[in-house]
């Protein structure tokens, strides 16, 4: 749920709003059990499922977050926006930003309540259709890039908040099983798959491989001989 859902959720924020400038943040768990579906087994819960998160913006607005699992009787998704022209509110069905279509409605000036707010037709790239749609919609995106060169939809360098940059990734062995990455260093060794090569460095440069991959200047891997 931190990971995913919250991180989704706390991702569209900032995308909209500005990224965070200070927070705080608790943590608790309040069921102690959860039940398998389809055989209705229960099983002991370890995991946290409440998540607070209480903060300001960079641009000085205050923020605070609630996410909760399970499924409640009520509001699954709740997000407002209330400023000092206006006022933005949207729901969905599902507590997951990602996956559910959002229902949009808000008001400003002299209206005293939130009217309902259509999306516009050429924000839909694919048919609504449930819990898939965001999915139809990123791959439409996609496509679209590809064949256009547009930039409508995100990459990875999209996630990366500001100021950041991910440059290396450790995991465990099990991440990546011995059988596909012997398939890997294959495809390389028959030359049907190429390892693009930004620079070759001796190691009295070093430091200026260091240097252009801080900064991001290189277009693929940096390779240090003796």
């Amino acid at each position: 749920m931190l990971s995913i859902a919250l991180g989704h959720a706390a991702d569209a924020l900032c995308h909209c709003l500005g990224e965070v400038k200070e927070l705080s943040a608790t943590m608790t768990r309040r069921r102690t059990t959860f039940t398998i579906a389809g055989t209705d087994e229960s099983k002991p819960m370890t995991a946290e499922d409440q998540v607070a998160v209480t903060g300001l913006l960079e641009g000085g607005a205050a923020f605070s977050i609630h996410y909760r699992g399970g499924v409640s009787r009520g509001t699954n998704l709740l997000w407002e926006i209330n400023g000092s022209e206006g006022d933005l509110q949207l729901t969905a069905t599902g507590g997951q930003a990602q996956i559910w279509e959002l229902d949009v409605r808000g008001g400003k000036g002299a209206q005293s309540s939130l009217e309902s707010l259509p999306v516009p037709e050429h924000y839909w790239w694919a048919p609504p259709q449930g819990p898939g749609t965001n999915v139809a919609q990123a791959y439409a995106r996609f496509a679209r890039d590809y064949r256009e060169g547009t930039h409508f939809c995100p990459t990875f360098d999209d996630y990366i908040p500001s100021g950041v940059r991910l440059t290396a990734y450790g995991g465990d062995a099990a991440d990546l099983p011995t059988d596909v990455l012997q398939a890997y260093l294959d495809a390389v060794a028959a030359g049907r798959l190429t390892v693009p090569i930004h620079r070759t460095y001796t190691l009295d440069e070093i430091a200026e491989a260091h240097a252009d991959m801080e900064h991001g200047r290189a277009t693929g891997k940096l390779v240090v001989v003796p």
